[in-house]
């Protein structure tokens, strides 16, 4: 008896083997890919994830703007050579917190010029 198509049963036709679900057996590379792209996305979220819980850990440390307002560290500008050594210390500045009512409009537009045209448009 000649081998080949003996047999006209399930899973026999044309010598392919077919699963259950009648789509041909997986070929190695696409159950590779598959492998590698799950594997990526599960890297992806535990790295999102750490970086969201660490995010979150330390801004529990961080002062609120009102403790912030409420300091009187002064700021002092360090002017520093090339070679670091300190030409002069300015400071220490201090400071009171304006709201936006009571900065000029020309303060406003000369920092706004500072920016890209897509300023008003994009949230960064």
């Amino acid at each position: 008896m000649a081998r080949g198509n003996q047999g006209h049963g399930r899973g026999q036709g044309h010598g392919r083997g077919r699963s259950s679900s009648g789509r041909g057996p997986q070929k190695p590379q696409r159950r590779w890919l598959r492998r590698l792209g799950v594997w990526t996305f599960a890297l992806a979220m535990l790295v999102i994830g750490a970086v969201v819980g660490l995010v979150g850990f330390r801004a529990q440390s961080l002062p609120s703007i009102e403790q912030m307002k409420s300091s009187q560290n002064g700021q002092t500008i360090v002017v520093r050579a090339r070679d670091g050594s300190e030409l002069v210390a300015l400071g220490p500045s201090y400071g009171k917190w304006l709201g936006s009512e009571q900065i000029p409009q020309v303060m406003k537009d000369a920092i706004i010029s500072t920016e890209d045209r897509r300023f008003r448009s994009h949230i960064g």
